[in-house]
């Protein structure tokens, strides 16, 4: 027999479960025996199922009553059957739980497998569908790529046209600004000159006299220097430098009218001083050449001394009794070295020109009104310069040299400008002399034309009636000696007392030899295209 509620074997006879203490229900056959097993169920507590003392109401082990126990055993009876059943029924549930579980785990593998192959189905529509996406996406990319490059390089040309037309912007406001710059200071020198002509006018208020003023182009730029000074005692100059828009004093009240000292002389154009100063009576002669350099400053060029004395005592120099002096130079100096030196050699360091005196010749007021018609007063703009070097070369070589020094080759354009040169010769007496001209012509040809400074021949014949009363006689000749003749000098003819145009060779020295130390070459300093457009 077995325990209704755990189940495991019971001994015969046994009336409860000595593992669970359930109370042990006899089957109905026995119901014969009802009153024996009331009893004996009398004999045990119905609820520990331990023995019962006869006649005892209370379990003396659990305190139970015992007390009407037929209708207690009944209800003991009915709530084993209870028990019994709601065993059976946990036992029942259990059993669906798992049934249950086992369900929902069936359902849930159906439910996985389901989607499994739902995901591998549209994995591989996905899949279809973005090789689709791509093959499309590559054509659309590379007419993307195209219009892209397309616009890349619309984009390039824009920026490159834009880049140009800044920088086109750019180059038209520096040059704008630079036209603007250059025009404001091309004529910047005379509010500056202004100043100046009110400082010195203060600084020299207590003299006697009035300062003095004048413009003069001293170098062969296109802003002319302002002279200032009291005549007889001493002169200034200034230059104006228009890139820093700014006033140099170039000479400050350098001295003359005393002491032999007889003023300073320059070449218009030239950017040369001379200063004639004497001792001695003027037994001993100084002629000093200076120039300005680019710092603005006077730096002498040459220093010569010409002693018109014969030192008869040989004490180094002349009596004043004037007893020694001679008409003719007997020695000449190199004052700069402190040697004698030649005649040849001091004729090439001498520089020989239309040489015009650095004074003022107009008063503050009147130099104002001058500054401001500058550039429309041809008085300036027409002004030329010529200097006159002693040099053994060839025409071809002078021509260079002058290009070198600022200028060009002398070209005598009309009879009065060699007229003017004509005095100048005179006073610098070059009698024994030939000087080169820009006169030269080609060699199929029998004009002669004056030759501007970038080689090209003008278009007046210089050998032509205009001119003709400035030939030597003969002249031109177009070779001597079977020597072709192309190019032009001046000599100086003694029964005429004057000089003339002449045609000669290239090289004068290598036809005559007896005309070394006696080559020449006259250098033309006109306006610059700048001042010529003032």
């Amino acid at each position: 027999m077995k325990c209704e509620k755990c189940r495991k074997d019971l001994f015969d006879g046994a009336q409860f479960c000595k593992y669970c203490g359930t109370p042990v229900i006899l089957e109905s056959a026995n119901s014969e025996n009802d009153s024996d097993r009331s009893q004996q169920v009398s004999s045990y507590c119905w609820k520990c199922g331990k023995a019962l003392a006869t006649g005892a109401e209370f379990c003396r082990h659990c305190g139970s009553p015992v007390k009407k126990l037929d209708a207690e055993y009944k209800d003991t009876a009915e709530s084993v059957v209870v028990e019994q059943t709601s065993d059976d029924s946990i036992l029942y549930s259990a059993d669906k739980s798992i049934v249950k579980i086992i369900l929902i785990t069936l359902i849930a593998a159906l439910v996985a497998i389901a989607l499994v192959v739902i995901g591998v189905f549209v994995w591989f529509h996905f899949r279809k569908n973005k090789t689709d996406d791509r093959e499309k996406y590559s054509v659309a990319s590379e007419e993307a790529l195209d219009v892209e490059k397309e616009s890349e390089s619309s984009s390039k040309s824009d920026k490159e046209d834009k880049v140009v037309k800044k920088e086109s912007e750019e180059e038209q406001t520096e040059e704008s600004t630079a036209e603007e710059k250059a025009e404001k200071n091309a004529y910047g020198f005379i509010e500056q000159y202004n100043k100046i002509i009110d400082s010195y006018e203060t600084e020299h208020s207590s003299n006697e006299n009035s300062p003095s003023y004048d413009l003069i182009l001293f170098d062969n730029d296109d802003t002319p220097e302002l002279v200032a000074g009291l005549d007889g005692y001493y002169v200034s100059m200034y230059s104006y430098d228009k890139d820093k828009d700014a006033v140099h004093c170039v000479i400050e009240d350098w001295p003359y009218g005393a002491m032999g000292n007889a003023g300073y002389d320059y070449i218009p154009r030239a950017n040369i001083i001379r200063n004639y100063n004497s001792d001695y009576a003027g037994m001993i002669r100084y002629t000093t050449f200076s120039r300005m350099n680019a710092s603005y400053e006077i730096e002498n060029v040459a220093a010569l001394e010409t002693d018109y004395y014969e030192d008869r005592d040989g004490d180094g120099e002349p009596s004043w009794d004037g007893e020694e002096y001679t008409e003719e130079a007997q020695r000449y100096v190199d004052v700069l070295t402190n040697k004698e030196i030649s005649a040849e050699s001091y004729n090439s360091m001498m520089r020989y020109g239309k040489f015009e005196t650095i004074v003022g010749q107009y008063v503050a007021g009147e130099m104002k009104e001058r500054m401001e018609s500058f550039p429309e007063n041809d008085e300036y703009a027409d002004i030329k310069g010529y200097e006159i070097f002693i040099e053994d070369c060839t025409w071809e070589e002078a021509f260079d040299k002058c290009l070198e020094k600022g200028g060009h080759l002398a070209c005598f354009e009309s009879p009065d400008e060699w007229r003017d040169m004509l005095e100048t010769l005179k006073i610098e007496g070059l009698t024994n002399t030939s000087l080169f001209i820009a006169g030269r012509r080609d060699s199929n040809s029998e004009q002669y034309r004056w030759i501007n400074a970038d080689g090209k021949p003008g278009d007046d014949i210089i050998n032509s009636s205009t001119y003709k009363a400035f030939w030597l006689d003969g002249e031109p000749s177009f070779e001597d000696d079977s020597i072709e003749e192309c190019y032009m000098d001046v000599l100086y003819k003694k029964k005429a007392d004057s000089w003339f145009f002449n045609d000669i060779p290239n090289d004068v020295i290598a036809v005559a030899e007896s005309f070394s130390g006696k080559i020449g070459y006259i250098c033309e300093y006109d306006a610059p295209s700048e001042v010529s457009e003032l």
